[in-house]
């Protein structure tokens, strides 16, 4: 099972819950951001500088993994991301594909050391729409595809390996606003699996931008997504968090 959040995880939750509160107040007097009635795009690469704590599992063998925010240079081969976004009106389209992969070696509570290596690839597609009535807010319906591969060697012990992938139906919402000219501010949530696939699966982030071109926009933001997933002797109880920093192409 996932340990208790770390330091950093409740800070970044705490600027989040916080997020709620002032960032609406702000919008009032700064406006929402402007509809279109044509197409507008966006991409935006992003790195995110993630910790991972929870419980992994292949072929009823488990594992307590705990690499710290502070560890993510020790333990993470390659991670990189990208994501895009279309709207017009008040509709949008939306795609987030995010692959790393990580390993280490830690020590067991008994005389044993463990090395592991844990690779991901996560999709999410969403829909949205903004309803006139609910002011900057966009409602989205989509998914979140995991292609999970791991391999857990304990020494002395079993070496065992294997690869998972499943859809989680998710819901949630977008809040964009546009602070001044210069300065953005996002907030976006999401919840899904419902014991479709995952037992629950939730994400929670928040961005502040600015825009050094009408086209171009660069933004420092913190995440955390949580997933409970357990399948044929395959287990994913795991939580990622961490900031982010990210260009956005808008076009």
């Amino acid at each position: 099972m996932k340990k208790g959040l770390s330091v950093l995880s409740v800070l970044i939750l705490t600027c989040l819950l916080m997020a709620f509160v002032v960032l609406p107040t702000v919008a009032q007097a700064a406006g929402q951001r402007p509809i279109s009635e044509k197409w507008t795009f966006e991409v935006v690469p992003y790195l995110w500088f993630m910790s991972l704590n929870g419980t992994m599992g292949v072929k009823g063998q488990t594992a307590d993994i705990d690499a710290s925010f502070g560890d993510i240079w020790e333990v993470t081969d390659f991670a990189g991301a990208i994501a895009g976004t279309a709207r017009k009106d008040r509709w949008l389209i939306s795609g987030n594909l995010l692959y790393a992969k990580l390993g280490d070696s830690q020590d067991l509570p008994v005389p044993a050391t463990l090395d592991w290596t844990f690779k991901e690839t996560i999709f999410e597609f969403f829909g949205g729409y903004r309803p006139a009535f609910l002011g900057p807010v966009e409602l989205l319906a989509g998914g979140r595809y995991w292609n999970f591969d791991m391999d857990l060697d304990f020494k002395p012990g079993p070496s065992v390996g294997g690869s998972k992938n499943w859809v989680d139906p998710l819901v949630g919402f977008l809040i964009p606003y546009d602070l001044t000219d210069k300065w953005t501010a996002d907030l976006r949530a999401t919840i899904g699996g419902f014991g479709v696939a995952s037992d629950l699966t939730w994400e929670i982030g928040a961005a502040v931008g600015y825009n050094f071109k009408d086209w171009l926009n660069v933004a420092l933001a913190c995440n955390h997504l949580d997933v409970d997933y357990e399948n044929d002797g395959f287990l994913a109880d795991f939580a990622l968090s961490g900031a982010a920093v990210a260009v956005k192409f808008k076009f």
